[in-house]
């Protein structure tokens, strides 16, 4: 994967353009251009392997509710998948079934009604 700056994208549109500044409609039009395209290749997938965390385990707080942000880890920018037990691994392990809404995942016919963690996608 290339990491290119967006400073990289529109010189070589303006290049492609044949010009050497745009006006500063031009440039707004331009930018939303590459704004737009952005956007619409990051929602193409979830698997972006520079994003994706892998089962890392969270907290399950009281309602049976895993938050985006939990002190000392990254917060989650969106919840894929939510297992039991560390995925992925020999073993096989329970899937939960969730549903999101602004305080976090919500888990779904938790199994053990004491468990303390879940490992996130």
């Amino acid at each position: 994967m290339q990491t290119r700056t967006y400073g990289d994208l529109f010189k070589l549109i303006q290049s492609l353009a044949g010009v050497g500044s745009f006006a500063a409609s031009e440039q707004d039009d331009v930018a939303n251009l590459i704004n737009r395209r952005y956007f619409e290749a990051y929602q193409t997938s979830q698997m972006w392997p520079r994003y994706l965390v892998v089962g890392e385990e969270r907290t399950i707080e009281s309602g049976q509710v895993v938050p985006y942000a939990e002190t000392g880890k990254n917060t989650i920018g969106e919840f894929i998948r939510i297992h039991r037990q560390q995925p992925f691994l020999n073993n096989s392990t329970l899937e939960f079934d969730f549903y999101v809404d602004s305080s976090g995942a919500h888990i779904l016919n938790i199994s053990t009604a004491d468990a303390s963690s879940a490992y996130i996608t």
